[in-house]
């Protein structure tokens, strides 16, 4: 019992010390929201018109055909092109645009294989190389083919009418 008189003073102490050094805790907290309207720019581009000239270039085949073959390492094909035949059939179009120095590879066919080797492939693109020229702002007439060739590339059976707009 005499233990227990000596006890109760001391846990009395400890919880007073400890209720007398604790300190209140305040938080503040503050949220907001501002809505920032973008300066929002629209570009209206009037379309062009561009005429071909198919050029006959050395080498090329009678008829103005080219023939080029370029061979892709596994690396190239798969690394840098990431394998996809997109990519490697725009990458061949351009190297034999500029390895015959024109602007355009027209009516372009693609033979894409394994090289003989088998270090590679070997794309050949065979088509007919041609430059633009006499670069003129479309007219009325062009519109209707401009549409055209947008819902051929959107793939809607739909063909709005032309509305020129003011």
């Amino acid at each position: 019992m005499k233990h227990f008189i000596y006890l109760v003073p001391l846990f009395l102490m400890l919880f007073c010390a400890n209720n007398a050094f604790a300190q209140k805790v305040e938080e503040r907290r503050l949220d907001t929201q501002a809505r920032a309207v973008d300066a929002i720019s629209s570009v209206y581009v009037l379309p062009l018109t561009v005429k071909v000239n198919i050029v006959k270039t050395p080498g090329a085949e009678a008829n103005g055909r080219i023939k080029n073959t370029i061979h892709l390492t596994k690396e190239e094909a798969n690394a840098s092109l990431h394998g996809d035949i997109t990519n490697i059939r725009s990458y061949g179009i351009f190297k034999t645009a500029e390895k015959f120095n024109v602007d355009v590879i027209v009516a372009p066919t693609f033979i894409y294989q394994t090289s003989q080797d088998g270090s590679g492939y070997d794309l050949t693109i065979i088509g007919y190389p041609g430059n633009f020229y006499d670069w003129q702002p479309a007219t009325t007439a062009d519109y209707e083919w401009i549409r055209l060739d947008q819902t051929r590339l959107t793939g809607s059976k739909e063909i709005e009418p032309l509305q020129k707009k003011k």
